[in-house]
């Protein structure tokens, strides 16, 4: 992604699935931590997917001691709300994981993120996203 709190756009060829896992490889500022405010999903007509049937499957980290920095916070409709990996406690390194469940399987072609907006810490800069039928296992 580029650096900035501007929302970032990926687009990817047709795939089908019900998981969608985020993995953040690096930050803008090469720092230990992963923070977004939004992640949406694009369908194959180019619309965004409504996210009421949505969860967080799993994270690997998330700052919610110091913070409500929960990975619940990417899919809350709130861009001044964000998911924080750890910082308070421990600081585990990249990469860092967000497994969302769409609720059903569904054909994407793209995502848009709209990343922290009050801080450059975390921004994404180098990401993999990976799209299942079934829940990930060994992530």
């Amino acid at each position: 992604f580029e650096a900035g709190a501007a929302d970032q756009v990926a687009t990817f060829p047709a795939t089908k699935g019900r998981y969608v896992a985020l993995v953040a490889k690096d930050s803008q500022r090469s720092d230990e931590f992963t923070t977004l405010a939004e992640l949406h999903l694009v369908d194959a007509g180019g619309v965004e997917l409504p996210r009421t049937a949505w969860s967080v499957a799993w994270a690997d980290s998330e700052e919610v001691d110091a913070e409500n920095g929960s990975a619940v916070n990417v899919i809350d409709g709130d861009p001044r709300t964000f998911w924080h990996t750890q910082w308070s406690a421990a600081k585990p390194r990249h990469p860092h994981v967000v497994v969302l469940d769409l609720g059903e399987e569904r054909v994407l072609t793209g995502l848009r993120c709209t990343p922290r907006q009050n801080s450059p810490n975390g921004r994404i800069r180098a990401f993999e996203l990976y799209v299942e039928k079934t829940p990930f296992g060994g992530l």
